[in-house]
């Protein structure tokens, strides 16, 4: 066969029609379409067994806190006398996470003295999920159960740690949650300054009666949580202490649970699960936030 002849053969040969791409770039799509939903699913198991190994990492640093420190947890707030307690401030020696920073050996999230961020790429205080961990000030992702670490407590004081919860998700926009607006300029150089102390630097929910009566049923001192007030409306001593529960806000920009139908909950013997916030609380004398 001549050079010419194979020349003009090849140049018989057939080309893809405009149909058959307009085919091929229907199959292609239909098939991204289908894997795409499993690719995304399974990006977020991996972040929620992330989010919940970081959860277990900070229950046994508690442990290990109270194992040198008379069994006490450590502090997210203060007290004084029978007052309602307060924030304890971010450059308190005493902070929540500096108290347990020994056990984690990471540096805490938030700001340092310079205002600069303090990097939360694998920090144990973040959910990888989190869409607040670009925030230099955002100190973290979990919330503690006022009545473990936000009063002074020790181990003996819960009755049943495998059925009370010590932490789960905090909600995002934090900075909407909690009504606090983050300055401009970050008072690094005035640790007295408000901010610090704000509800912002609230690393626990307070789900007690806003009250120094401490013969009220749901004074803090009584190791019990108040009815959420959206399960039970109407009823006695009902608080929106939930409204800042990933997925509970009653702000403005009102989210899904970001995994899903609830929130990771870590609990008090160090194990953690995930379920929806009403599994949590079926009635205020059947519920997984009372210590007693």
């Amino acid at each position: 066969m001549s050079a010419r002849s194979a020349a003009n053969r090849a140049r018989r040969r057939p080309a893809f029609t405009l149909i058959e791409l307009l085919v091929s770039v229907a199959i292609i799509s239909t098939l991204i379409s289908l894997l795409l939903p499993g690719l995304s699913g399974a990006r977020r198991r991996t972040m929620l067994l992330k989010c919940m190994s970081n959860m277990r990492q900070i229950t046994m640093a508690v442990q290990m806190y109270g194992q040198e420190n008379d069994g006490y947890f450590p502090r997210t707030m203060e007290t004084v006398a029978s007052e309602v307690p307060v924030t304890v401030s971010w450059w308190a020696i005493e902070n929540y996470q500096s108290a347990l920073n020994p056990y984690i050996q990471m540096n805490r999230g938030g700001v340092n003295e310079d205002g600069q961020s303090t990097g939360k790429g694998n920090n144990v205080w973040f959910d990888p999920a989190d869409p607040d961990a670009n925030i230099p000030v955002m100190w973290g992702s979990f919330v503690d159960n006022g009545l473990v670490t936000g009063v002074p407590r020790k181990d003996s004081n819960i009755w049943k740690p495998a059925e009370t919860i010590y932490a789960t998700l905090r909600e995002q926009h934090w900075s909407e949650a909690t009504g606090v607006a983050i300055p401009d300029q970050l008072p690094v150089s005035d640790p007295n300054d408000p901010f610090w102390t704000s509800v912002y630097f609230d690393m626990c929910l307070d789900p007690w009666a806003n009250t120094n009566d401490d013969t009220d049923p749901f004074h803090w001192s009584a190791g019990r949580v108040c009815p959420p007030d959206r399960l039970f409306p109407g009823a006695d001593h009902a608080t929106p202490w939930d409204a800042v529960i990933d997925g509970r806000s009653r702000g403005p920009h009102v989210l899904p649970p970001r995994y899903g139908t609830g929130q990771p909950y870590a609990f008090c013997d160090g194990h953690v699960e995930l379920m929806p916030f009403e599994a949590t609380y079926e009635s205020p004398d059947g519920n997984m936030w009372d210590i007693r």
